[in-house]
């Protein structure tokens, strides 16, 4: 069968774990009847599909089993596929992640020529040179895999993230909107500082607690654009309203936009030497309580910093 995953140094509960969770995030993109494979031996195992996969989301998925969310290992994941890379005839292709990877958001193919492309996931595809030599993957079948197929409560949970970020972006306007009568009504120097707090380090706790929204870039750029309302709009009310420290109140507001520009390169640095996602909840965990202690940090104490610096 031309078309594989295989992957190694990981537990068959780990990636029929990664399998449902990938399956259950493209479930729109899936035919109904659609189902992943796993065949295992020990802690190497092999994914095929019941169905052809459109290349695309092969892609994605090899991605996805080498960067699972919420899933600790460091496995090897390799693909087999054939299809055409860049304008190339259609011919096998062995599709991994690379060693040197930093953006984590493509994959990387080579074939029998030694040909090497990455593919990145922003429709740009580019030929690399790198050190990974072309073979054969590895396959092998059981009589009785595991049959991995989309839990639909689960796809709910995954479709509500796009709801999610719609309705707290009405709860942040609503929020910036009492704010300012706040403003407009109460002189008290501390009580608008308080109010100033609970709304801006509110945004930047969203950010940090809701972690999965910045996984695509297009959701980090659109969480961004609010950081940066949060800054323009305290520039604005400033001059509109009776703010008794505004120089402290518009320090207070940078604290969504400091956690957004910590929190993208920390993730990738852990995800570079730990070779698996961060777990921002995680308690038994010493490096993931020091990842969360560093973002608490970027937008609670920094803000504070400069607000009284300004």
């Amino acid at each position: 069968m031309p078309e594989y995953i295989l992957i190694q140094n990981a537990s068959r509960d780990q990636v029929k774990r990664a399998c449902q969770q990938w399956m259950n995030s493209y479930a729109d993109s899936l035919e109904e009847a659609f189902e992943i494979l796993v065949h295992s031996k020990e802690r190497e195992h092999v994914i095929e599909f019941n169905q052809q996969l459109d290349p695309t989301l092969f892609y994605f998925l090899v991605n996805y089993l080498k960067y699972p969310e919420g899933i600790r290992y460091q496995a090897n994941v390799m693909g087999q596929l054939k299809t055409s890379v860049n304008g190339l005839d259609e011919q096998l292709w062995k599709v991994y992640i690379s060693e040197s990877d930093t953006e984590y958001d493509n994959v990387f193919v080579v074939n029998a020529d030694d040909k090497h492309f990455k593919i990145g996931f922003n429709g740009k595809t580019s030929q690399i040179e790198d050190t990974e030599t072309y073979q054969i993957v590895n396959h092998f079948s059981t009589s009785r895999p595991a049959r991995i197929t989309v839990t639909r409560p689960v796809v709910d949970k995954d479709k509500s993230i796009g709801n999610r970020f719609r309705m707290l972006t009405i709860i942040f306007i609503a929020g910036c909107i009492a704010h300012f009568v706040f403003l407009c009504s109460f002189h008290n120097e501390k009580d608008q500082q308080a109010a100033s707090a609970l709304l801006f380090f509110g945004t930047a706790f969203w950010f940090f607690i809701d972690d999965a929204l910045l996984l695509r870039m297009k959701n980090y750029v659109k969480c961004l654009i609010i950081a940066l309302f949060c800054i323009l709009y305290v520039a604005i009310a400033r001059y509109l309203a009776p703010v008794q420290d505004p120089n402290f109140v518009q320090g207070l507001s940078l604290s969504p936009a400091i956690l957004l520009i910590v929190q993208r390169p920390l993730r990738k640095l852990f995800v570079t030497i730990f070779k698996r996602a961060p777990d921002t909840l995680g308690k038994d965990s010493l490096i993931d309580g020091l990842y969360s202690v560093i973002l608490i940090f970027s937008m609670v104490l920094l803000p504070i910093v400069i607000a009284f610096h300004l």
